[in-house]
């Protein structure tokens, strides 16, 4: 998965995470390692690589980002790309 936040002062922590979670109650939810990136000014890229087997059946697959800064940020770009064999 990647992403552009925009808005976050160089040097600010920025955390992504993947999270499966259940369609019919989000609630329940697994949570995947989180990556810290710092940013590098104004925009920056971030891409996040998880392997993984298996999305469950009735689950989704959700990306969060957290900015540690004191302004509030924008994700500007987002795209996922699955890669699997068969």
């Amino acid at each position: 998965m990647a992403a552009t936040v925009g808005g976050v002062p160089a040097g600010t922590l920025i955390q992504a995470r993947a999270v499966e979670v259940e369609i019919d109650d989000v609630s329940r939810f697994e949570a995947g390692p989180v990556q810290d990136f710092v940013s590098v000014g104004d925009t920056t890229n971030l891409v996040y690589g998880l392997p993984a087997d298996t999305v469950g059946e009735g689950r989704r697959v959700r990306f969060q980002l957290i900015q540690h800064g004191a302004a509030a940020a924008a994700v500007t770009q987002g795209s996922a790309k699955v890669f699997f064999w068969r």
